[in-house]
This record gives structure tokens, C-alpha cells and sequence, in this order.
């Protein structure tokens, strides 16, 4: 009977611990709730401390890139969204919608820094209401 109890004891202790989330999953976490209701300073510092814990993390890089975009800071938002392309070309297929939007914001920074795009690349867009901070390409 004591070694039932004892098993159930560690049980419960283990899956504790394997549930428990990263520093940096909890200032993503964090950084959503803000993000979602418009505090993007705030949302932006919680991403720093983030990528302090996992400075290589391609998701926390992305959020920010998100993030700097809507704080309207294009020589940030083209950082970021640099970094995370680098971050990502080894494993690009499955980032493959991410790295879109990531090229995309890069452009887009570099147009509203003054710096010359390639025409082809000069597309309008609007965001999609529907997603948090997601794109879509105008067409008309």
C-alpha cells in the first residue's frame, strides 16, 4: 500500500512539473493577452523578457515582429522579421505561411523607411480582423 501512495505521490509531482511552462511560454502567453487587447508596449516588453530566456525562439521573434508593426517602428519591424528568416530557413516548409508574412513586413518596412522595393513587391494589403495581426493581399 505504501508504495502505491508513494507511486501516486510521484505521479502527480511528475506531471506537475512536465505541465509547468517555460519562462519564455509565459511571457508569450502573456504578450497575446496583451496583444489582444491593444497594450503593445506592454505586449512588446513581455516579448523582450521572453527572448532574454530563449533568445533563438522563432515563435516570441515572429509576436514581436506582430507587434512592432502595430507600434508602427519599421526599422524594428524589419529587424525582427529578418532575424526571424534566419531563425526559420532551415526548417522553412514549416514555417512556410510565417515566412510569407515575415518577407511581406519587410517590405513593407523598407517602403515606409524610403528604402527602394523592387516594384513586384509593392502590393497593398490590409489586415485581417479575423486573425491577430494576420495579412491579406489586396487585389483591386
Amino acid at each position: 500500500m505504501r508504495s502505491v501512495s508513494l507511486l501516486l505521490v510521484f505521479g502527480y509531482v511528475l506531471g506537475q512539473f512536465l505541465s509547468c511552462s517555460s519562462p519564455a511560454q509565459n511571457q508569450l502567453n502573456r504578450a497575446n493577452t496583451l496583444f489582444a487587447a491593444h497594450r503593445y508596449e506592454e505586449a512588446l516588453a513581455a516579448l523582450d523578457k521572453g527572448l532574454n530566456y530563449e533568445p533563438d525562439s522563432p515563435v516570441l521573434t515572429f509576436r514581436r515582429g506582430q507587434v512592432l508593426v502595430k507600434l508602427e517602428r519599421w526599422e524594428e519591424v524589419k529587424a525582427a522579421f529578418s532575424r526571424f528568416l534566419e531563425l526559420t530557413a532551415d526548417d522553412a516548409d514549416s514555417w512556410s505561411s510565417e515566412r510569407w508574412e515575415a518577407d511581406f513586413y519587410v517590405k513593407l518596412a523598407k517602403q515606409a523607411l524610403g528604402e527602394e522595393v523592387p516594384l513586384e513587391h509593392r502590393e497593398k494589403f490590409k489586415e485581417n480582423p479575423d486573425t491577430m495581426g494576420g495579412i491579406h493581399v489586396v487585389t483591386n
